[in-house]
């Protein structure tokens, strides 16, 4: 009986224990879940906070909301750092914007997920946030945006590519994408019997690649598409291989072929140009300058036309990547507007929409962004103190950039006559070094205000004004308002004349 007792305590003891265990399990389970849900409700405020500073164009509240070492990728390959981010986000103004389906998971006690869908005028995205908890605040470390039409996209069909390439011997060749961030090896195969072949997953559309090998500097572009391609050719002068195959390719050629036609000085009106810039000849100068750019005038007209009348073609998005500079946004998005609905979804093409987002910002008539850089001796300049009496141009150039260095006589000359009379420049060079900069205006002798924070095409400035391309420049009125964009010789010196002379 003594020994059954014993039993019997010892097993309530262990129920007792078990239960004691068992509840308090339960508590911590149910403590855990909570702090779960309130985590998950930071979170998912903060996601809450970040759309609607995107939907008002709210950057103080977005720098409180990335993570210093913030970064973004999205579908058309393009990262940007936090800085870079916030300067986007000044210009950031959408017709419509909707978050919908936004969900919370957490990974540690420091890191989360978040993900959901948007919509920008009337095209969707789905987004995926890292967070990272920081000083028991969470913020958005990096972020990642894809369209939703792409998504599911994976290619169909394959592509093959037979080559015939002389003095190429047991040589790698290289298939290779160019993208925003970077080149992509998408295939190799090693050259036997003077031959080579690949083959590969189809592409979603015809895009343009390159072939090249690490032990030559040759390489030759053309459209790849799911089709069989050959190419036929001598190693040491790959460019000019024959491309058969392509239908897109075919196009190309064709457009290159009208625009031959009308670059007929090709190489040797360089060189010609060349010579008298060595004789400091300015009449030559001047005349071969004029006959160059009515060229390219023509060939601009030859680029536009081709995408007005092949709206079907994918050599389009690449046409208009090339002209989109030297066009006024409104233009570039009526050209986009012509396409059909296939090439208009493009990376390329859909990258250029949301510069035009940010270009219509800096369209004739609005109030220009201010901006401060240093100048080279280290002090802080802004943009807006320099405003004033009537006239300023924000010119952006280089010291290694060979057409700032040959537009500046012109600038200068504009300055000179009109500086008395309220006309003022603030330059912003793109230079890598203060070294390259700083002799570039003391040779070019430039009297007026110099700035910049070395950083190349990722200045501050110029991802603000949506530089990708140089010379530019933007003139502004007294207050501020742009009054003309890309000025170039007498087109500048007549725009000043005529303004300031009101």
């Amino acid at each position: 009986m003594k020994k059954l007792s014993t039993i019997l305590v010892l097993t309530l003891a262990v129920l007792v224990s078990g239960y004691s265990q068992t509840n308090q399990k339960s508590k911590n389970e149910s403590a855990s879940a909570s702090t779960l849900q309130t985590e998950q409700k930071a979170i998912l405020q903060l996601e809450d906070a970040y759309f609607k500073s995107k939907l008002e164009n709210n950057v103080t509240l977005m720098d409180e909301i990335l993570a210093p070492n913030f970064s973004s990728i999205n579908q058309f390959g393009q990262v940007r750092s936090r800085a870079m981010s916030l300067t986007f986000y000044k210009t950031f103004k959408p017709r419509s914007l909707t978050l919908g389906d936004v969900k919370a998971v957490l990974v540690s006690d420091t890191s989360a997920i978040a993900t959901g869908v948007q919509t920008e005028n009337g095209i969707q995205f789905s987004f995926t946030h890292n967070l990272v908890r920081q000083n028991g605040k969470w913020l958005i470390r990096s972020s990642e945006q894809k369209l939703a039409q792409f998504q599911n996209v994976t290619g169909t069909g394959s592509y093959k590519i037979t080559g015939t390439l002389e003095g190429a011997e047991g040589i790698a060749i290289s298939l290779i994408k160019a993208s925003g961030v970077g080149n992509t090896n998408m295939n190799a195969a090693i050259v036997k019997d003077g031959k080579f072949q690949m083959e590969g997953r189809g592409t979603p559309y015809p895009e343009m690649v390159f072939l090249t090998t690490p032990t030559k500097r040759e390489r030759v572009s053309f459209f790849l598409e799911n089709s069989e391609i050959s190419i036929t050719g001598n190693i040491d002068s790959l460019a000019k291989a024959v491309i058969t195959g392509s239908k897109t390719q075919d196009e190309f050629t064709g457009f290159l072929a009208s625009v031959k036609s009308i670059n007929s000085g090709g190489a040797s009106r360089i060189k010609e140009y060349q010579a008298a810039v060595q004789a400091k000849d300015t009449a030559k100068i001047s005349q071969i300058r004029k006959e160059m750019t009515a060229e390219s005038q023509k060939i601009l007209e030859v680029g536009k036309n081709f995408i007005k009348n092949n709206p079907k073609s994918y050599v389009c998005p690449m046409l208009l990547a090339d002209i989109f500079p030297r066009i006024p946004a409104e233009e570039a998005e009526s050209l986009i507007n012509s396409l059909d609905p296939g090439v208009s979804k493009t990376s390329i093409v859909l990258g250029l929409t949301e510069r035009i987002v940010a270009l219509k910002s800096l369209a004739i008539g609005k109030k220009a962004p201010d901006f401060t850089l240093n100048d080279a001796n280290g002090n802080p300049v802004s943009l807006y103190s320099k405003l004033g009496p009537k006239l300023l141009l924000i010119d952006f150039w280089a010291g290694w950039c060979a057409p700032c260095r040959q537009e500046n006589p012109n600038v200068l000359k504009t300055y000179n006559e009109f500086n008395s009379k309220g006309f003022d420049i603030i330059g912003v060079s793109l230079d890598r070094t203060k070294e390259q900069w700083v002799k570039a205006i003391e040779d070019d002798k430039l009297p007026w205000t110099q700035v910049s924070d070395l950083q190349y095409f990722n200045s501050a400035a110029a991802k603000l004004y949506c530089i990708n391309s140089i010379p530019a420049n933007y003139l502004l009125d007294d207050k501020g308002i742009i009054v003309g964009t890309n000025l170039r010789g007498e087109a500048l010196y007549k725009k000043i004349k005529e303004l300031v002379e009101k």
